[in-house]
């Protein structure tokens, strides 16, 4: 499959976990510094701290999995991660009080880390039901969308784990996407029932483990943490653009594509204000609305096997000639010609990028 372009999107990441990626990579043969070389980063950046831009981070997905050998190994740096290695937040869920608390502070605060993916849960189960984290993608991260949610769903499960010192019982683990050929490393690292090709990617354990009192809980260490994790929010939110948080409410329930009144509900202002504030950044919700359309459609064109059909039902067409015509505008081409292209042009790219390449030529 050819690397996603995820054309039109611009967006800024931290570089948390970056150095996982790398330490992982190098343990398997890569020399030092080469990931980073290759993705075109400077690895003063990562030590200090920092931002890096959307494509240098799509690049790190994918010359982790050709440096490492393994198309799966966002679940194994997962797996591996300890609470130190999410700094603040780690030790505000380690040292939460009850899972509950936990999992709503890793829900409140997991922007912090990456703002590629939203993380949601559902905590009202009764005893003997299930409750369930969730993650969906914040933007539309084309092919990147499985490697990351493989990363952070590793990175979940390693963590309901490691609060309750490894007693939790994980009923299902689902994903979005069909099995993959490594298959075999989700059972290695995940160690739980799998069911792919679900309506979502979520962890889902009996609703009894939620109030369980936790061993490392420290109500001190957890408020101190919580301050900082809430200072590094706000921090992010300041440089959040308006328009990348309505983006990210329009991507957070696949298939059901929200009006602008409910994404200003969700935003917590009037729609009044939200046209507003828009319009002040030159835009609307109608052309936000519609460039995210066109980056699902070309996703799902590109890397999924969806039918024409299925897609424009998923962007909100009720016919299907009515979002052939909206393609063909945007893009100049009709969907099944532009599916056409992109497979011609990925096998080309195969035949050429087969061969790895020196470290710092890049892409």
């Amino acid at each position: 499959m050819p690397p996603a372009d995820n054309s039109g999107q611009s967006f800024r990441v931290p570089t948390w976990y970056l150095s996982n990626v790398d330490d992982y990579v190098v343990r398997q043969g890569a020399r030092p510094g080469e990931l980073y070389a290759a993705a075109g980063i400077d690895p003063a950046r990562v030590q200090a701290g920092g931002w890096i831009d959307s494509a240098q981070f799509f690049a790190v997905l994918r010359h982790a999995a050709r440096l490492s050998g393994n198309p799966g190994f966002g679940l194994v740096v997962g797996s591996e991660m300890t609470p130190a290695s999410h700094g603040a937040l780690g030790i505000a869920v380690l040292s939460s009080p009850t899972v509950r608390d936990a999992v709503l502070t890793l829900t409140r605060y997991f922007r912090t880390r990456t703002p590629l993916v939203i993380i949601e849960a559902s905590l009202e189960g009764q005893a003997g039901e299930d409750a369930w984290i969730r993650i969906s993608d914040a933007v539309v991260l084309g092919d990147a969308h499985q490697p990351l949610t493989e990363l952070v769903m590793s990175t979940v499960v390693n963590a309901l784990r490691a609060l309750t010192l490894g007693q939790i019982r994980i009923s299902e683990i689902s994903f979005d996407f069909p099995p993959p050929p490594h298959v075999a490393v989700y059972e290695q690292q995940l160690r739980a029932p799998l069911r792919f090709g679900a309506a979502a990617n979520a962890v889902h354990f009996p609703a009894k483990y939620l109030d369980a009192a936790l061993p490392l809980a420290d109500r001190v260490a957890a408020r101190t943490a919580i301050e900082q994790c809430q200072r590094e929010l706000d921090d992010l939110n300041r440089r959040t653009d308006l328009r990348d948080r309505v983006r990210a409410r329009l991507l957070r329930t696949p298939g059901e594509l929200p009006g602008c009144a409910q994404v200003a509900t969700d935003l917590h202002m009037t729609e009044r204000t939200l046209r507003r504030r828009l319009a002040e950044l030159d835009t609307s919700f109608q052309q936000l609305l519609a460039d995210t359309r066109r980056q699902l459609a070309e996703h799902y064109l590109r890397d999924t096997r969806l039918g024409v059909g299925e897609i424009a039902a998923r962007l909100g067409y009720s016919d299907p000639s009515n979002f052939g015509a909206a393609f063909r505008q945007w893009t100049g081409h009709g969907p099944r010609e532009y599916r056409q292209q992109q497979q011609r042009s990925g096998d080309m790219r195969d035949n050429t990028t087969n061969r790895r390449p020196e470290p710092g030529t890049g892409d």
